[in-house]
């Protein structure tokens, strides 16, 4: 690790990272982020909050990461993890992702990316919420015929906020505006935002 880098007389910013291995004892339970089918239905776990200090969004908007994080409730959070543990060991989950830099649009987005499917989503939140930055929050897809006995499990630590859809499109509704992008054109711009921005 390394916090002396630089570019172009630039300090980058701290760059601690953290690596961790694990042990899957069986393949059959192995969980990518990537939607299986169109009408499975889109789960939030955990609760978003207006967390845009430090954020891509905070960056994007004002080119200076600013402001402090909301203290970490730790236990909440190990409540969430073992939540989304216990459903994949069980079966219940089609696909899994974190929701972590560019917020709950960008896990949304990424989880229908090199597939044939959209999303509809809904939130009763602003539409800026979409790209708060919350720790401990997942985005899960989860087959209809298991509904129940995923809810049953869950209880309120996840709640429905939408389906996969054969549409090839993302629509994310929220209380003040509906942010609609068709999947093909924003994964293209994701892929190549690297690009764009080195030119």
């Amino acid at each position: 690790m390394s916090l002396y880098n630089e570019t172009d007389g630039i300090a980058i910013y701290p760059t601690p990272m953290i690596g961790m291995v694990g042990l899957l004892t069986d393949i059959s339970k192995a969980v990518t982020i990537s939607a299986k089918a169109a009408h499975d239905l889109v789960y939030l776990v955990g609760t978003p909050q207006d967390d845009f200090n430090g954020s891509a969004l905070q960056k994007l908007l004002v080119d200076q990461p600013s402001g402090g994080l909301r203290p970490l409730d730790e236990e909440l959070v190990e409540q969430q993890q073992l939540l989304v543990r216990k459903a994949i060991e069980r079966g219940l989950v089609a696909s899994a992702h974190d929701v972590a830099d560019g917020g709950l649009a960008l896990a949304l987005a990424e989880t229908v990316f090199d597939t044939p499917f959209g999303l509809t989503t809904e939130l009763d939140y602003p539409a800026s919420w979409y790209f708060a930055e919350s720790p401990g929050l997942f985005v899960l897809t989860v087959h209809p015929i298991q509904q129940a006995e995923f809810e049953g499990l869950a209880g309120a630590k996840a709640r429905r906020i939408g389906e996969v859809t054969t549409d090839q499109v993302l629509n994310f509704r929220s209380l003040d505006q509906t942010i609609k992008l068709e999947r093909a054109k924003a994964q293209q711009q994701y892929k190549e935002a690297l690009a764009w921005q080195l030119t």
